[in-house]
């Protein structure tokens, strides 16, 4: 006849070896999550950053935004290197210098889009179109 205590210790290791498998995939899961929020965070930070960049930007007596713009590009690649977020060829970056319609100011607008790739797939629905960021400034460089 086996012992109680010994038939404690089978009923312990089968549920561990049941629980296991669950307790890792819910690891992993915040991970995967904790991971994409960085990356959000980070995304909308460099966004941020380089709208401030292109809103500092004097073009001179006749703007026409080109500068504006590519320095709000420029910064914002640099940024992404700087940050550790490898853009292999799919990061989208687009400055635009337009009118604010409600104020009539003109505006520097960055759009960002990351490819977010997941680290252990157990969340495939994250990022699936990538992160995206938008930030809008007012320029000091307004139009004559």
């Amino acid at each position: 006849m086996i012992s109680p205590r010994r038939q404690r210790r089978g009923a312990s290791a089968i549920e561990f070896g049941l629980v296991l498998p669950l307790l890792i995939s819910v690891f992993g899961a915040i991970i995967e999550l904790s991971r994409f929020i960085s990356t959000t965070h980070r995304v909308s930070r460099i966004a941020r950053d380089s709208a401030r960049v292109g809103s500092v930007i004097l073009e001179g007596a006749d703007p026409t935004g080109d500068v504006l713009t590519a320095a709000a590009e420029s910064h914002a690649w640099l940024a992404f290197d700087a940050s550790g977020l490898a853009c292999s060829g799919g990061c989208v970056v687009n400055a635009t210098w337009l009118e604010d319609d409600d104020s009539g100011f003109m505006v520097v607008r960055v759009d960002l889009t990351f490819p977010y790739v997941g680290l252990t797939g157990l969340m495939p629905g994250l990022g699936g179109a990538g992160v995206q960021s938008s930030f809008t400034m007012l320029t000091q460089q307004q139009a004559i």
